[in-house]
């Protein structure tokens, strides 16, 4: 279980003309309306006013307040929506929910729960830090099913435990997705530099932990 940070998204987009918030007790349809209405303005990763992400976390919010909307691209070119719990599984059930709900909306696909990424080369960037993910170095305990896992990031030894557990979250997301990072791993331990010898990498555990489910 993890703290329930606010994490900052590292894709955005670009638009204008925003309607205000729904009511926090608006109906999950009132979100999809509202999105498809507006889901031009969020096309261009890269490019969005904070504001805007910002009114797009509102909206969310009114379904279930942990949840998180994150925006990038399919490997095709389409947009991409991630309907997230920011890892807390108290708020699986809305993101699974708000996901099925979702209307068809044309070059748009909507998932539920951060992905996993096999690809070995991404970085994160928090904080003004960068972390690389050919070097993360983590050693696990149990099972595939139950599996307790140090993790050893690339970053200073005096990095604060919350900004290296912030990364460390954010890896495993990228590593081995959401859903399983909650539901497969057990106790985590976070540390900077360096790892011990024999440590493993994030794809060595993901291969260790098998095909890992995306989401339920």
């Amino acid at each position: 279980m993890r703290a329930p940070w606010s994490t900052v998204p590292v894709l955005f987009a670009t638009g204008c003309g925003l309607l205000a918030p729904n009511d926090r007790t608006a109906p999950m349809p009132a979100f999809w309306s509202w999105f498809t209405a507006h889901q031009a303005s969020f096309r261009d990763p890269g490019h969005l006013d904070p504001a805007e992400y910002d009114a797009l976390t509102a909206q969310v919010r009114t379904i279930e307040p942990d949840l998180i909307a994150e925006l990038g691209q399919t490997p095709i070119g389409g947009s991409l929506l991630v309907i997230s719990a920011d890892g807390l599984q108290s708020a699986f059930p809305a993101v699974k929910a708000t996901v099925a709900a979702a209307p068809r909306i044309p070059d748009w696909q909507v998932v539920a729960f951060r992905q996993p990424d096999a690809a070995p080369d991404w970085q994160l960037q928090l904080s003004g830090l960068t972390v690389s993910c050919a070097d993360v170095r983590v050693q696990w305990r149990g099972t595939a099913a139950h599996a307790d896992v140090d993790v050893w990031m690339p970053l200073p030894p005096e990095t604060p435990t919350d900004t290296l557990g912030q990364f460390g979250f954010l890896a495993l997301d990228q590593a081995i997705g959401e859903y399983a990072t909650e539901t497969q791993i057990g106790e985590l331990r976070w540390h900077p530099t360096p790892a011990p010898v024999g440590a493993k990498t994030l794809q060595e555990l993901r291969a260790f932990l098998g095909t890992v489910p995306a989401s339920p």
